[in-house]
């Protein structure tokens, strides 16, 4: 059975899926890498945000690869729900999203994990 909904009904789904997953990121800044804000989940890097690009790399493998394989949203979809989640709830100015690696996420979750223990 295949089930219709309109555009504007599984964008506000999609929202509600990545606030249900990963609305209670927490912030982690670091000298190392003082240009960015490194939002975490258990330790994990769920996305970073370069402060003076706007932009928001948003992690492949925890949100990009499921918003492209279970809703089967295209790049450009993915990257406009992803700038206005990261905008509304995470009060940043993003200029826009990105499913690029993440630079160093071990380096930064070691870092983190030594600064939270």
């Amino acid at each position: 059975m295949k089930v219709l909904i309109t555009e504007s009904k599984r964008d506000h789904i999609v929202i509600k899926w990545l606030n249900n997953n990963y609305g209670d990121l927490a912030p982690y800044e670091t000298d190392k890498f003082p240009d960015y804000i490194f939002y975490m989940k258990n330790g994990e890097v769920i996305f970073q945000y370069n402060k003076e690009a706007g932009v928001a790399h948003i992690s492949y493998d925890k949100i990009w690869s499921f918003l492209e394989s279970f809703f089967g949203l295209k790049y450009e979809e993915i990257e406009d729900l992803t700038k206005q989640w990261v905008e509304r709830y995470y009060e940043s100015d993003v200029t826009t999203t990105s499913n690029h690696r993440i630079f160093n996420p071990s380096e930064v979750e070691k870092h983190y994990k030594l600064d939270n223990l």
